[in-house]
């Protein structure tokens, strides 16, 4: 009986010990996230397609490259785009370019933002800044 005890004990110590195995984070395979970031900016819509930007930067799986990706389309949006009168704000742009080269300072993307900004820099002192450019 006291040998039953101490086997009851002695595995009961060892479960006690084993560390578990921390799960490993999945992240969205550009497979997927692709025409997810597609779909987020066909609209020509602020409405529509601000929000749509918002989700994707919101969620945890995706990586940092595709993060930036994000960044670097919606500061396109945010820099030229006019709908119905001027409502471009270049500040927001240089803001998401600075997110996005933070992220992913290297590629064809990070050195096309890199040029935007001096254009976007050129011109931001003519269109009111927004309160906020998240």
């Amino acid at each position: 009986m006291k040998s039953i005890a101490g086997l009851v004990f002695a595995l009961g110590l060892c479960a006690c010990t084993t560390p578990r195995p921390t799960p490993t984070p999945t992240t969205l395979s550009d497979a997927d996230f692709k025409p997810m970031l597609t779909a987020a900016f066909t609209s020509n819509k602020l409405a529509e397609w601000e929000p749509a930007a918002a989700a994707l930067l919101a969620r945890t799986d995706i990586t940092d490259a595709q993060r930036a990706q994000v960044y670097f389309a919606r500061r396109i949006n945010r820099g030229v785009f006019v709908q119905s009168g001027t409502v471009a704000t270049p500040q927001c742009a240089l803001a998401d370019i600075d997110r996005g080269l933070a992220l992913m300072p290297e590629g064809p993307a990070a050195e096309a933002a890199k040029r935007d900004r001096l254009y976007q820099l050129s011109r931001d002192r003519f269109f009111t800044a927004p309160g906020n450019c998240d």
